[in-house]
Order: structure tokens, then C-alpha cells, then sequence
């Protein structure tokens, strides 16, 4: 594999907000309460301040599909 010192790793919030929140035009205190987490765990993942969790990934993956 060729690495670029150039490219830099996509944050998991970047994704969330570009892929699914934009296009479904939803806000990060929507999604909070959907999958029954804090407002600012939510909104510290889209400004890039938080690492995605286990707990998290698996609650967006049943929430998204």
C-alpha cells in the first residue's frame, strides 16, 4: 500500500455530518435523542473533539441500518 504524506485521516464526524445528517438534513440534537445519548457527545464527535466508541458506532449503526 502507498501512503501519501499528504492525505489526512477522515474524522468518523466528518463522515456522520457529510453522509448521513446533511443529506437527511438533520441536526446533532435529533440524532442525540434518537439514539439516547448526550447532546454534546453528539455534538463533540462532529466538531472533531471526540473519538468514535464501540457503544457509539454500534448505536449509529442500528439507528442508520
Amino acid at each position: 500500500m502507498v501512503k501519501d504524506p499528504d492525505l489526512k485521516p477522515i474524522h468518523p464526524g466528518e463522515i456522520l455530518k457529510s453522509e448521513f445528517l446533511e443529506p437527511l438534513n438533520m441536526k446533532g440534537e435529533e440524532l442525540a435523542k434518537n439514539i439516547q445519548v448526550k447532546k454534546s457527545v453528539i455534538r463533540e464527535l462532529l466538531a472533531e473533539k471526540r473519538r468514535m466508541t464501540v457503544d457509539l458506532a454500534y448505536r449509529l449503526y442500528f439507528y442508520f441500518g
